[in-house]
């Protein structure tokens, strides 16, 4: 009798949990489930996928949306994910953890949600919560989604924009936000078809002017598809690959490229059935000439000038002549093609805005400049305070808070963990360069490693040796040992003071010798070009010797500049100095460029990425080809160190030392001091990030400081 009671509560009680899991279930689709609530009737829906990332005022088919002012007014931070109506008055927002009053009452920056259990009210909109999801409207929506029509976003991007058609999706948008106001759209569409990618840089650049204002280039059967009375007329049959749109003083001034065995004006005169003529009125496009207007064609080169007023076709023809065109200038080159893809069906650089647009197997893809981003100052406070109890020379960081591995001046490593000291160790010998952190195995394992002038250091970081290691090496070490990877195999490479470098194998085991014919005593490289592995190894008077490892030989050497700083590039090492005053750049070869002139400059600081040259109280930033992108006025000249960072956003941040005060500054690329205020600080600096926040790390006294992003 027992057992059939008890078997019968439990058959009432299964029965209530699948009724009730069924329930939750139907209960989330209904209310929460994206392709439910959302449909043609909205209209487009911009999914938010990277909430910290997004500047709504840059999406302008949501400037007129009815949430956008309680959209803007969300705390990024406090949201996963945010799907939201272009045409009717209602949101979607998903949370990483279910939500509850609590999260509610932060979510909306000066607003205050009115909270009544699981419903929620807030400016004329109401809705509820149910686990992760929050649904507000005003008034009362239809869901007439269909839950098998999943929207198709990229993961990877800050938000996609969706565009519903009469029946389901027509097609979706990404959008990917990155530094300093560039926003970059793709469209994923299968009807977009006609137009190629036309790398405009090298029709143009080399004879356009300099001095015009604005630039604006077609690929040829890409605007075909937005001009009809082109498609139809004289320019596009002679048409080679597009042609550009320029403001010369004022004036639309056109330079177009042609077929080979077409002559643009023989085509217009046996148009008109005239002779010798380089005026014409016949329409090129739907604006050019105006109506009732007419315009002169002059060669220039083997590109063609037309214009309405002659005088600016002159001035087109006089800068080529003079050599004042957009590729004469670094500056100018890189204003119009430096941030936008090379490959483009359409290019737009004007005094405000940039775009280019790109049509390449069912995508349109399109990338914006010169939006304003509105930047959130976050407070910057010292979070973590690692007491050392010794002089510190270097540090190196791991990801997280309060990981930290420091390098004492008389030679102490302790390494921090979370914040603690995780272990300690004292080296007795001379250290030879820095600490640095290497993947031995390229398995995301972090080894610490270091070399004294007579042994090699390799610790887990638990403060364990690694297999082999310590390694005592026969012969004074002289350079930083290089760690490198070759063929899925981990190397190490160590000059001695006999020119010998030594290649050994990832547990210390030594493999090669290579006889080098100077000493080695600046720190390695190591770099691959054209699929061969070489290693770069100078002494202090500037020889240097680029050596081919595996097949065992020096393929050159020659003298290096003083004070040179190396960077890996692509099939190639490039090597900058500043010389009499300028900017130079030497090559794997030996050749040499002056880039620009900078009087008195000091070369501080070089990575793949940028470098920083001071001059007096200035510091100018460039990239790896020498470009200027940015400048900064510091208020001190006596700097200490120098970290520049660029984030996954794309966003670039510059962290410098005042070394006479022994603070720390953080600005952006545009100059702007970012911190509020001054961070003490002294002797190294270095930037990451930590979640969604900005770390700085530093030293103070035998202190590690990190400030961290409130």
């Amino acid at each position: 009798m027992f057992k059939r009671v008890l078997l019968g509560v439990l058959f009432i009680a299964s029965l209530a949990w699948i009724t009730y899991y069924a329930w939750d279930i139907a209960s989330s689709k209904n209310n929460y489930v994206p392709e439910i609530v959302f449909s043609e009737a909205d209209g487009q829906l911009l999914v938010v996928i990277r909430p910290d990332e997004v500047n709504f005022d840059a999406i302008e088919s949501f400037r007129d949306a009815p949430t956008l002012d309680l959209i803007k007014s969300l705390n990024d931070s406090s949201y996963q994910k945010g799907y939201f109506s272009q045409k009717r008055p209602h949101f979607l927002l998903i949370s990483e953890d279910n939500w509850n009053s609590a999260a509610i009452k932060t979510l909306f920056k000066g607003k205050s949600p009115q909270i009544d259990g699981s419903k929620v009210r807030i400016d004329g909109y109401s809705g509820k919560y149910y686990k992760t999801g929050l649904y507000l409207s005003k008034g009362t929506m239809e869901h007439q989604g269909d839950e098998s029509n999943i929207f198709p976003v990229d993961k990877k991007a800050s938000a996609s924009l969706i565009s519903f058609a009469d029946k389901g999706i027509q097609n979706t948008t990404d959008i990917y936000f990155k530094a300093n106001g560039r926003v970059n759209f793709v469209t994923r569409n299968a009807n977009i078809e006609q137009g190629a990618q036309i790398k405009d840089e090298s029709i143009f650049a080399g004879l356009v002017s300099r001095n015009i204002s604005s630039y604006h280039f077609y690929e040829r059967d890409y605007y075909a598809t937005l001009d009809q009375e082109f498609a139809t007329g004289p320019m596009y049959q002679w048409l080679l690959n597009g042609f550009v749109v320029a403001d010369y003083d004022g004036e639309k001034v056109i330079v177009s490229d042609y077929l080979g065995g077409q002559d643009p004006i023989l085509i217009l005169n046996d148009i008109n059935q005239s002779l010798d003529s380089n005026r014409f009125e016949n329409k090129l496009m739907k604006d050019f000439p105006a109506n009732g207007g007419s315009y002169v064609v002059k060669y220039l080169e083997d590109l063609v000038v037309f214009s309405e007023s002659e005088a600016a076709c002159d001035k087109m023809l006089a800068d080529y002549k003079l050599g004042s065109t957009i590729a004469s200038s670094t500056n100018t080159r890189y204003r119009y093609f430096g941030e936008l893809p090379k490959a483009v069906s359409e290019r737009f650089v004007g005094e405000e805005q940039s775009y280019s647009k790109s049509v390449y197997q069912g995508r349109l893809m399109e990338t914006y400049t010169g939006i304003p981003v509105p930047e959130t100052t976050k407070e910057l406070s010292a979070s973590v305070n690692l007491s050392c109890g010794f002089d510190i020379k270097d540090f190196v960081v791991l990801s997280g808070k309060g990981n930290v591995v420091v390098l004492g001046t008389q030679g102490e490593v302790a390494c921090y963990t979370s914040g603690k000291l995780a272990w300690k160790k004292k080296i007795d010998d001379k250290i030879i360069g820095s600490i640095s952190l290497i993947d031995l195995h390229y398995n995301g394992e972090m080894y610490v490693h270091l070399n004294t002038s007579g042994q090699l250091y390799l610790w887990d970081l638990k403060g364990n040796d690694a297999t082999g290691f310590p390694v005592t090496i026969d012969g004074e070490i002289t350079a930083p040992t290089k760690f490198y990877r070759w063929r899925e195999r981990s190397y190490f490479l160590v000059g001695t003071a006999n020119n010998k470098l030594l290649q050994l194998n990832a547990k210390g085991g030594e493999l090669d010798v290579f006889k080098i014919d100077h000493p080695i005593q600046k720190p390695i490289d190591i770099w691959v070009s054209q699929k061969r592995l070489f290693a770069g190894v100078a002494s202090n008077t500037v020889q240097f010797t680029m050596y081919e490892i595996e097949k065992r030989r020096a393929l050159r050497s020659f003298e290096i500049l003083p004070g040179s700083k190396s960077v890996k590039v692509p099939n190639q090492l490039f090597r900058f100095s500043i010389t009499d005053n300028a900017l130079v750049r030497m090559d794997q070869k030996g050749r040499r460029d002056n880039i620009d002139r900078y009087p008195d400059g000091k070369l501080l600081y070089l990575n793949k990425k940028a470098m920083a040259i001071q001059t007096g109280n200035t510091l100018s930033l460039l990239n790896e080809e020498g470009i200027g992108f940015g400048e900064i006025a510091l208020p001190f000249s006596d700097i200490g160190d120098i970290f520049i960072k660029t984030l996954e956003s794309g966003k670039t941040y510059i962290c410098v030392i005042d070394a006479l005060e022994n603070n720390v500054y953080l600005y952006g690329t545009d100059g702007s001091q970012l911190s509020n205020k001054a961070l003490e600080g002294q002797t190294r600096v270095h930037l990451q990030t930590v979640g969604n926040s900005k770390c700085i790390t530093t030293v103070v006294d035998q202190f590690v400081i990190q400030y961290i992003e409130d």
